[in-house]
């Protein structure tokens, strides 16, 4: 049972792991105060596995994501 802030971010276009299974993850944190799915695009251009193809964007997202979450505590 997940009980804390939850962030699935996933490429659309990921080959190694399934975009269902983000949902489903998403779908089944029930009990976290702040679960989030971020689906990066290829128009953004992080749609593969971790967003190689544009780490940079990923990677500040998920900063972001944890610098608000943080700060909400």
């Amino acid at each position: 049972m997940i009980t804390c802030p939850f962030l699935i971010a996933h490429g659309e276009g990921d080959r190694q792991i399934n975009v269902k299974y983000a949902h489903q993850s998403y779908d089944q944190a029930v009990n976290s105060p702040k679960r989030t799915l971020r689906l990066f695009t290829a128009e953004e251009g992080a749609t593969e596995h971790i967003g190689l193809d544009h780490l940079s964007h990923v990677g500040n997202y998920i900063s972001d994501w944890i610098d608000d979450t943080l700060a909400g505590t």
